[in-house]
């Protein structure tokens, strides 16, 4: 079984393409109970955040007792961080092989993805990565492909500023939104509710996964400092949440 996390489509497409060349199921970890994975082989494909997995990808590891560990892909923008080794430590078994594929950074605080033409190649040369990585997995190969990893000496300063990011303070409203809901909808932590026909914020924290933002009708969910609006939205072109 392939158990994913996605939020702008990145992961998901990952997980759809491997699925239908070697015949399993790809599943998002939303939609699964953890009870269905013990007993079962599981990999893995989830985004990196803030060098380490998403708060919504370690609760569910923390409630799975699969049969044995498949493969581990981590799709990321600028590094892995420590993502796999957090990941092998609940778990307590290692993957039998992991992998790393580049795709669009979504964290747009930072980032910008308002270049079409840029965000074009980037998406092609991911496809080509998935591409070599199918390949990998129908040979058999086993061991740790990961080299774009942090130190654990960065493990304080990246759980603070993790901490920090997720507090939905962050987010507020521009001008546009016509309360359409999608984004309370949508959001893996229920963090949101329609409230007098606009989104509010009803827990302190949240993935931060940016599924509001970037699926926004309106582009109307801005976040922080103000770059958000100027970095634009991606949603990856070959799949749909």
């Amino acid at each position: 079984m392939i158990c994913y996390f996605s939020a702008t489509g990145n992961s998901k497409r990952v997980s759809e393409r491997i699925a239908e060349a070697i015949g399993e199921d790809a599943v998002s970890i939303e939609a699964l109970d953890p009870a269905k994975v013990s007993g079962v082989k599981l990999s893995l494909v989830s985004p990196v955040y803030f060098w380490t997995m998403p708060v919504i990808v370690k609760e569910f590891l923390e409630k799975v007792d699969p049969k044995e560990l498949g493969f581990l892909i981590i799709t990321y923008g600028s590094t892995t961080g420590h993502f796999k080794h957090d990941a092998e430590a609940i778990l307590k078994s290692e993957f039998q092989s992991s992998y790393e594929i580049r795709m669009p950074d979504t964290w747009t605080p930072e980032y910008d993805v308002s270049d079409q033409s840029s965000i074009k190649d980037q998406v092609a040369a991911s496809e080509k990565s998935i591409d070599d990585l199918i390949a990998s997995i129908k040979k058999g190969e086993k061991g740790n492909f990961i080299t774009k990893t942090k130190s654990s000496l960065t493990r304080a300063l990246s759980d603070k500023a993790f901490h920090l990011a997720r507090a939905t303070k962050n987010f507020h409203l521009a001008d546009g939104c016509t309360g359409c809901g999608l984004c309370a909808d949508r959001c893996p932590d229920k963090a949101i509710e329609i409230r007098d026909g606009k989104p509010e914020w009803v827990k302190d924290r949240c993935e931060i996964c940016f599924r509001c933002l970037h699926h926004c009708p309106e582009f109307a969910i801005q976040y922080g400092n103000g770059k958000t609006e100027k970095h634009g939205q991606y949603t990856n072109p070959y799949t749909k949440i």
